[in-house]
């Protein structure tokens, strides 16, 4: 999945909230950190003192950090960081062995062994298991 500045056009139209914002900035997420950890913790911080600025300002400043954070290429590092970031998210779900065939088909990631629509096959598959909404709606799960 691609994600552009039509995106942002779509979501800073006339009348956006705060809450529009919260909302896209969090299906995001996880594609962000896979671009760039840095600016997932800066957008964050943004988003999270947006109802305090000027929303001109805000628009600009998220538009700008996060059209920069997808021009940064993902790495396997930090691809296998969000994976290991959405496993968190079932430990206590999964039995032993399907706990360990998920680290396994991360670490293979990781290591080159294996493409990532491996373990990210595996995480929806878990997602729609367990029903977990916030990994669902993760823009990161459509690529």
């Amino acid at each position: 999945m691609t994600v552009d500045a039509s995106d942002l056009r779509r979501l800073f139209d006339d009348g956006w909230t705060v809450g529009d914002l919260v909302r896209f900035h969090s299906a995001h997420k996880l594609l962000v950190m896979a671009h760039s950890p840095a600016a997932y913790r800066a957008l964050g911080s943004l988003v999270g003192s947006a109802a305090s600025m000027a929303r001109g300002d805000v628009e600009r400043r998220y538009t700008e950090q996060f059209l920069a954070a997808l021009a940064s290429v993902p790495t396997r590092g930090t691809h296998a960081n969000v994976l290991q970031h959405m496993a968190g998210y079932f430990t206590e779900r999964l039995d032993a062995a399907a706990k360990a065939e998920l680290l396994t088909a991360i670490d293979d990631f990781q290591r080159g062994d294996v493409p990532l629509g491996i373990p990210l096959a595996l995480i929806r598959r878990h997602v729609e298991t367990f029903g977990i909404d916030y990994l669902a709606s993760q823009v990161y799960l459509r690529m």
